[in-house]
């Protein structure tokens, strides 16, 4: 016995345009908005940071520290709050 099923297409050449068209426009879409987001998340926001570090860079460091100065302020305050070893303690309730 044969099969006895036939595949019956009659597809205009319209249609498929159309189908195809439709794809088309929907894979573009697709293809702009992930060329935006590709642009907002590698250049957008690389820049609009570094411009803000630009801007607290301005504000915050206005002068250079000079670093032995710093480190001898340190030291001598080091120095003055540490707890000296004192003798013998009297006791003051004897």
């Amino acid at each position: 016995m044969k099969p006895s099923f036939k595949l019956n297409l009659h597809i205009s050449i319209n249609k498929v345009l159309g189908i195809v068209q439709i794809l088309v426009i929907i894979s573009a879409c697709l293809g702009l908005i992930y060329i935006t987001y590709f642009l907002y998340n590698n250049f957008y926001i690389a820049l609009t940071e570094s411009q803000i570090i630009i801007d607290l860079r301005d504000k915050v460091a206005v002068e250079t520290v000079n670093a032995k100065k710093f480190d001898n302020i340190i030291k001598n305050i080091d120095n003055k709050t540490t707890q000296k070893e004192t003798g013998v303690v009297l006791d003051l309730f004897r």
